[in-house]
């Protein structure tokens, strides 16, 4: 059994890479079909496929460009992964729609709904919030 295992590990990581592919193909074509991005993050920077230089959480993000971009951010955040800080410093950076810090999932439906309302009505964007570098 374990010489079976070892022997189909090359047709198994065929598989796993195939269907990472078919992953990516999915959520561009639901992005593609959005009228915008909401991208909610805490802790967790996601696996990187042997295939690609960053997670399908990160990837989702850049193929959201040219999109209005909502983004949220869960503290407090006491293990976040340094890949998910790195691109989360990243986002706040750049020119997105929003970009706002929540704590209850009660306060990100709030604020989800909000900003959903302000983006459909053509409403000028919300002031990215300024944070200290330690949040």
């Amino acid at each position: 059994m374990f010489k079976v295992c070892v022997s189909l590990s090359p047709e198994r990581r065929a598989g796993r890479d195939a269907i990472n592919g078919l992953h990516r193909e999915l959520y561009r074509a639901y992005l593609t079909q959005s009228d915008f991005f909401i991208g909610i993050y805490w802790q967790r920077y996601g696996r990187v496929p042997p295939t690609m230089d960053t997670s399908g959480l990160e990837d989702e993000y850049q193929l959201s460009e040219g999109k209005p971009r909502l983004i949220y951010i869960k503290i407090p955040a006491p293990q976040r992964e340094p890949q998910l800080q790195n691109l989360t410093d990243r986002i706040r950076s750049e020119n997105v729609t929003t970009y706002q810090k929540f704590s209850s999932s009660a306060e990100l439906q709030d604020l989800v709904a909000n900003d959903q309302g302000r983006e459909r009505r053509g409403d000028p964007p919300l002031t990215v919030f300024s944070w200290p570098d330690w949040m």
